[in-house]
């Protein structure tokens, strides 16, 4: 009998599959990104503006360099869920930060405008962070799962209109000589359920402190010796 002829289906079916499964992998890489992937450069150089809503996965970092600057803008979200080593300049100008990851700021973080960063995550801090530097009304929402550290003579700056929200589950410390300025016409309200502790320098971790004329509502800050 005569030799059975294969379908031109049956041949163009196994190419099929066989390309399915050689496909290179669509998944984000991880490691460290680049900031020029995630951001246009401003012709002055060394300042990025977001592309768009992005987010940073859990497996990779992100490294803002000396002298270099990301801005998100109105409208924009900068989700992190891996790490985002910040050396340089971040301006959340009326935009969001999501932090579900790390953040390690040794420089500058300014949260101006109608900004909002929502901590979730670990924020340290042994730089600056300003909340409404611009008189406008930027708010820092620290919710469950947060950790705010303040150390190394870093310092959050409440400025006029600026308000923090420390919410149940949230953590706030200040060490080391780390401190909070809380200024006229700003609030930090720490609601039921929250915690901001300021360690008194008998061990050492050294002291922090919250200092300011502006309003603190809520649970009154409680006087640790370190972080827990």
């Amino acid at each position: 009998m005569p030799g059975k002829k294969r379908s031109g289906f049956a041949n163009d079916r196994r190419a099929y599959q066989y390309s399915i499964i050689t496909a290179p992998s669509l998944v984000d890489p991880c490691g460290v990104i680049n900031i020029a992937s995630i951001a246009i450069e401003d012709p002055s150089g060394n300042i990025y503006i977001l592309n768009d809503n992005y987010t940073i996965t859990a497996c990779q970092i992100l490294n803002i360099p000396v002298g270099t600057t990301l801005i998100v803008s109105a409208g924009q979200t900068l989700t992190n869920n891996g790490i985002i080593n910040n050396s340089g300049y971040i301006y959340n100008n009326n935009g969001i930060i999501q932090n579900n990851g790390t953040i390690n700021n040794s420089s500058y973080l300014y949260n101006q405008t109608s900004g909002i960063f929502n901590n979730s995550g670990t924020f340290n801090n042994s730089g600056y962070l300003y909340n409404s530097n611009d008189g406008g009304g930027g708010t820092i929402n620290n919710n469950t799962g947060g950790f705010i550290y303040t150390y190394g003579s870093g310092a959050i700056y409440n400025n006029p209109g600026g308000t923090i929200n420390n919410n149940t589950g949230g953590f706030i410390y200040t060490y080391g000589g780390g401190n909070i300025f809380n200024d006229g016409g700003a609030t930090i309200n720490n609601n039921t359920g929250g915690t901001i502790s300021t360690a008194d320098g008998s061990s050492t971790c050294g002291t922090g402190t919250i200092s300011g004329i502006g309003t603190f509502t809520g649970v009154i800050p409680t006087n640790t010796n370190c972080p827990s």
